[in-house]
């Protein structure tokens, strides 16, 4: 039996939010793209303003995890 392990990365993220609020966030995923997917989920209602307009920044670090 072989196992196969994913290399997975550890994203320090701050989310600076609409209303200027900084969201520190640290989110394990496999690429960029799962991260932002799983940043959305949770947090995304901080980078949309009233109007729905996108108005949030984001800034991430990856390390890669053994």
């Amino acid at each position: 039996m072989v196992l196969v392990h994913k290399k997975r990365n550890r994203y320090t993220v701050v989310v600076n939010g609409a209303s200027g609020q900084l969201e520190p966030v640290v989110i394990i995923a496999s690429n960029m793209q799962e991260m932002f997917n799983k940043l959305i989920k949770v947090h995304g209602h901080l980078l949309i303003d009233e109007e729905g307009n996108e108005v949030g920044t984001v800034q991430f670090r990856s390390n890669v995890l053994g």
